[in-house]
């Protein structure tokens, strides 16, 4: 999860569901505000979901392709001319566009 980088608060989060079926049962169904209680930062596009494993069930969590998540986020040749800022050289810089 984006929101909880912390290995610490995990734990906590853990050890706590484990001793408070309330607190299990409040996480599971509103894990964004008790995130944000133990401190996290928690985007409000990130979606987040509690799973509880069971004595037979184990879930595998495949992370999102880094390079799926850089592409959604690179410009466009349009958006970098937009951006581009010139060119430097040891003798000199220019604001101008090459040709």
């Amino acid at each position: 999860m984006e929101a909880t980088q912390n290995p610490s608060v995990e734990m906590q989060l853990i050890t706590r569901a484990w001793k408070d079926e309330a607190f299990k049962t409040r996480l599971v169904s509103n894990p964004r505000e008790v995130l944000r209680e133990y401190g996290e930062q928690v985007p409000d596009h990130l979606e987040i979901k509690v799973l509880e494993e069971g004595g037979n069930t184990r879930y595998f969590v495949l992370p999102q392709n880094p390079t799926d998540a850089l592409e959604s986020e690179l410009l466009t040749d349009e958006a970098l001319d937009a951006v581009a800022g010139g060119w430097c050289s040891v003798l000199g810089c220019s604001t101008q566009k090459e040709v």
